[in-house]
């Protein structure tokens, strides 16, 4: 009994595991391996993305598709539950979107009239100034947080515990 209790209690924290930070137009979610249709993953051709990752989540970039008649099946869904950062056939490297994200992206004064310590202990342990760093939400099933990024670059630098909205 106690076997298949851990057996149980294991399944469900493989199933709740955290693959992707998905960019996804203006921010970034969280997504989680019982987040994924099994028929969407049967989509997806680029084969990094075919596979779910063990290890810890990755940052990606959702892009739209070309099509319209996709976008609006996608737009249709959205109101239904099922958002863009759903569809890995939709997956690209981060880097690629890198520059939307900066532009998307927010300054950091915003941030430091919610929670100026952590802003400053980052800022500090980093090394870095405040127009060094932007930032975009994060939006995660417990609990929303902020994702600094460079300024200049769009690399993701630090994921803050600070409410972004």
């Amino acid at each position: 009994m106690q076997f298949a209790a851990l057996a149980y209690g294991l399944h469900t924290v493989y199933l709740a595991r955290p693959l992707y930070l998905a960019f996804t137009i203006d921010r970034f979610d969280l997504v989680t391996a019982k987040d994924l249709d099994p028929q969407d993953l049967a989509k997806v051709t680029n084969p990094e993305y075919k596979e779910l990752p063990l290890a810890r989540p990755r940052y990606i970039a959702v892009v739209l598709p070309a099509s319209s008649d996709e976008q609006l099946k996608i737009l249709s869904s959205a109101l239904s539950g099922k958002d863009l950062q759903l569809y890995p056939q939709q997956y690209v490297p981060y880097e690629q979107e890198a520059g939307n994200a900066i532009k998307r992206s927010k300054p950091l004064d915003t941030l430091v009239k919610r929670a100026p310590k952590a802003v400053q202990t980052y800022l500090k342990s980093a090394g870095r100034t405040e127009d060094s760093v932007r930032f975009l939400p994060l939006r995660a099933p417990d609990k929303d947080a902020a994702v600094l990024i460079d300024a200049a670059s769009g690399k993701p630098l630090e994921i803050l515990l600070v409410e972004p909205w």
